[in-house]
């Protein structure tokens, strides 16, 4: 499945707080409807955030990310 660019950006608004924000229902509705290569431009937006916007995540929250979202599928 390949998520509408409103999904992208909708789920990047929500994980700006951060990699708890996995846990909203919708944060997991929207990484579920990613497709592989939308999941891979996610994971490098998220370790890019400016400090201004958000804390990039490191690679150990970008992992929680993908497991998450193998256990939606």
């Amino acid at each position: 499945m390949t998520a509408t660019y409103s999904t992208v950006e909708a789920l990047m608004y929500q994980l700006r707080s951060g990699a708890h924000a996995l846990a909203n229902i919708n944060a997991q509705r929207r990484l579920s409807e990613l497709d592989d290569q939308q999941l891979r431009e996610v994971m490098v937006r998220l370790q890019k955030f400016k400090p201004e916007i958000a804390l990039a995540w490191t690679p150990e929250q970008v992992e929680i990310l993908v497991a998450v979202r193998s256990k939606l599928s």
